[in-house]
């Protein structure tokens, strides 16, 4: 590689977002002080707000110089033998990881028990680059163009993250709106019942059954309605949703617990744990809804 391509910083700044944001999720040690949390939370707006600055004027630190030569060094450049506006470029994506990072970081204390999804569409898993170039991508044995990218960098992660990781994997692998929407609706139902920041491993067959009994119980009255998962369950005499419907919702739901076991080579969870309706219900099987 003589000279780096738009995309390959851009792939580059997504390897080091990953990297950002396992830096955020890890357990934040407080005594509970409130006035501890409200003090990050001012520090971070100010921070974004200087980085919005530097973005604007073109100015970066020589921290971010730092930075953005090591990003390069990754795909086996020299700093000094780049153009000039491919330097701006690499010192440009640093600060807007950095930023995101941010947001990020705002998002897990607000509404931790939410799915994040970055403002910037360089880090976007369903519109960013990474969707848009996936048909004409040079095939590379680089670790930054990972089909399930970041999941082997890290000691731990977190259900929120991973559950991004397995959109973007699936979005790159050609899924269309309606499968990202209807899994985005059962992830989010899986981070509200089982907890954003929970760490992947950590995760107990106990909760996944749990959550299984949940969708087993959807009723008909909460469709189209913004609820929790919680509040969605039907009464003991209420409708329930097709017998379809909540066998797909369940097969969104181990299928992504499938794609991580994979990818970490560690036991999945919801294996063979059965989805059955009632003795009423006639089981229908969608055909290979997850493809």
């Amino acid at each position: 590689m003589k000279s780096p391509t738009r995309k390959d910083l851009e792939a580059a700044a997504n390897a080091y977002f990953d990297e950002l944001i396992a830096e955020v999720d890890q357990p934040r040690q407080s005594d509970g002080a409130k006035l501890d949390f409200a003090y990050q939370f001012h520090q971070s707006e100010q921070l974004i707000r200087q980085q919005e600055a530097e973005l604007a004027a073109h100015d970066y630190d020589d921290h971010t110089v730092l930075l953005a030569r090591a990003m390069v060094e990754r795909l086996d450049l020299g700093w000094e033998a780049l153009p000039s506006d491919i330097q701006l470029l690499a010192k440009s994506f640093i600060v807007r990881a950095r930023r995101q990072q941010m947001r990020y970081f705002l998002h897990s204390l607000e509404t931790p028990w939410q799915m994040f999804r970055p403002d910037d569409e360089l880090f976007d898993p369903w519109t960013g680059p990474k969707v848009a170039n996936r048909q004409d991508a040079a095939p590379t044995s680089s670790p930054l163009h990972s089909t399930a990218p970041g999941l082997y960098r890290y000691p731990e992660l977190s259900l929120e993250r991973a559950c991004m990781l397995y959109l973007q994997c699936k979005t790159e692998q050609g899924w269309g709106a309606s499968m990202k929407d209807e899994s985005l609706r059962v992830l989010g139902w899986l981070n509200e019942e089982v907890g954003a920041t929970t760490p992947m491993e950590a995760i107990t067959r106990d909760q996944v059954r749990e959550f299984r009994d949940c969708l087993l119980r959807l009723g008909t009255l909460a469709q189209g309605r913004k609820l929790p998962l919680r509040q969605r369950i039907a009464p003991p005499d209420g409708d329930l949703l097709s017998f379809a419907t909540r066998e797909r919702y369940w097969r969104f739901a181990t299928g992504f617990y499938q794609w991580f076991a994979s990818e970490r080579d560690v036991i999945d969870p919801s294996r063979d744990l059965q989805f059955k309706g009632g003795k009423d219900e006639v089981k229908k099987s969608p055909c290979s809804v997850l493809g």
